[in-house]
């Protein structure tokens, strides 16, 4: 499977006739795209691989790993979210290797697990009255997945019903302050 594309020749015309590709075991790989003849059988031919070529392998190769480890270390963090991220990265750069693949479908599995989780606690502290853990459920489920409409929704009715009861506290104090302020018909003007 190859796993980089270095520049193509082009002829006089302007059209590409030719892609260098470097496979994983580091063998440089022509094929012919303008006459599927002309490199021999199938329009491939194997060439030695050149210094650059190496390089090039092994600096994909060092990038693949520290991007592992990375990912690797989300995992360990409980950073499903930035974990993914690394994985698709890594299975986007590798898409033939077997263990990014089984990573990235492992860590959609387990936020989607998560994110139902939280979902259902979120709810359920909802239907309770208790708005802050509502609150906290809620937002977990959008740190694993900013896409999710319902907790956005949720959020947005928990924080109505905040102003709500703001604007009744502000008004309750605002009449209690005019009680205060005008004297009772038994009392006289204050000196």
């Amino acid at each position: 499977m190859p796993t980089e594309t270095v520049p193509q020749q082009v002829d006089h015309a302007g059209e590409e006739i030719r892609k260098v590709l470097i496979l994983k075991d580091s063998t440089k790989v022509i094929v012919d795209l303008k006459a599927a003849g002309a490199f021999g059988e199938g329009g491939f031919r194997k060439v030695s691989t050149s210094a650059t070529a190496l390089q090039a392998q092994s600096s994909l190769t060092s990038r693949l790993r520290t991007r592992q480890a990375m990912a690797e270390d989300l995992m360990k963090r409980a950073d499903l979210a930035a974990a993914m991220v690394q994985w698709k990265i890594l299975h986007t750069l590798d898409p033939g290797n077997v263990e990014f693949s089984r990573q990235l479908n492992a860590t959609q599995t387990l936020i989607q697990q998560r994110v139902t989780t939280h979902m259902q606690l979120g709810e359920r502290a909802f239907t309770q009255g208790d708005f802050k853990q509502a609150t906290r459920e809620f937002l977990r489920v959008l740190a694993l997945n900013p896409q999710q409409p319902r907790p956005q929704t949720y959020l947005r009715q928990i924080e109505q019903r905040h102003l709500k009861n703001m604007m009744r506290i502000k008004l309750a104090g605002v009449a209690h302050a005019k009680e205060k302020a005008v004297p009772s018909p038994d009392q006289g003007p204050p000196h």
